[in-house]
């Protein structure tokens, strides 16, 4: 629009001065730039169209500007709602993380106490099954080995010694015979001391014969222990022991 009007005075000024050079010229020309009514007329309806253009043209650029500012507002709201749905997640994770370190270690400490209620309690099996088993003279020993014990005498029901190497070892488990381990509980080689065979260890004390294993052959038996330290104490020993029918 500013363009047609620049131009319409341009010509205006160029018909004005062939007015003031010639001398002669047609006032309809020299006042509306044209030299004819209709030419007038013709560019007046191009003035208008022009404008009627230019108004559209200004209009979709006002539409299309609020539009952007629509989508960038709309943008900036996303954005602000990403950051705080990450600092959201920032913070849940952490919380997810102390109470998986809190449950892993309630677990843990389940687990332990566990373990150690289950172990006491077969070693507690383990007594009273060897209880039931030893002779009437003889009980199940619920301390470590002592070093000075004595046999119980031949006359309350023992038929026979004989000399073995004796084994110590501590492991939880159950026995082949069903039984749990405990103090008392003996591995045997079957053929040369049947199972459920009522023994007396010297140093170890009463026992029954209620296990066995791939390495024990011959006149060898395991004897359990209550602690890897007893176990290591009494290592591997020449004994004559006390079998009883």
């Amino acid at each position: 629009m500013r363009g047609s009007l620049a131009a319409t005075q341009t010509r205006i000024g160029l018909l004005l001065r062939q007015l003031y050079v010639e001398g002669d010229a047609e006032p309809v020309a020299v006042l509306l730039g044209a030299r004819s009514l209709d030419a007038v007329l013709e560019g007046v309806d191009g003035l208008e169209r022009a404008v009627r253009r230019n108004r559209a043209l200004i209009a979709r650029a006002h539409r299309q500007a609020r539009a952007l500012r629509l989508r960038l507002a709309q943008v900036r709201r996303a954005q602000a709602e990403l950051r705080r749905t990450q600092r959201l997640a920032a913070i849940a994770t952490s919380r997810l993380q102390a109470v998986t370190a809190g449950r892993r270690a309630t677990v843990l400490a389940l687990r332990r106490r566990a373990t150690a209620a289950h172990v006491a309690a077969q070693t507690q099996a383990a007594r009273r099954a060897a209880a039931r088993v030893a002779p009437p003279s003889a009980r199940p020993s619920t301390e470590a080995p002592a070093p000075a014990a004595t046999p119980v005498p031949l006359a309350s029901g023992a038929t026979r010694t004989l000399v073995v190497d004796a084994v110590a070892y501590h492991l939880a488990g159950r026995t082949s015979s069903g039984l749990p381990v405990g103090v008392g509980v003996v591995a045997v080689d079957p053929n040369v001391i049947p199972l459920g065979t009522r023994l007396f260890v010297p140093g170890y004390g009463t026992a029954v014969a209620a296990d066995t294993g791939a390495s024990i052959r011959g006149a060898i038996i395991d004897l359990w222990m209550p602690s890897t330290t007893a176990a290591r104490a009494w290592g591997r020993r020449t004994v004559t022991i006390t079998v009883y029918g």
